[in-house]
């Protein structure tokens, strides 16, 4: 999952279109859990 590998550059694009200023952007980054994610379909 490319949020996963990189989840600044997503959480960034995610910020500016929400267009909030009182989000905190490295408290969303610090919360991004590889374990919590389930991969749904079989790779290829």
């Amino acid at each position: 999952n490319e949020i996963l590998s990189n989840p600044k550059k997503h959480l960034e694009d995610i910020h500016c279109f929400l267009e909030e200023k009182n989000l905190d952007l490295e408290k969303m980054i610090e919360v991004v859990d590889e374990k919590l994610y389930r991969q749904r379909r079989e790779r290829e």
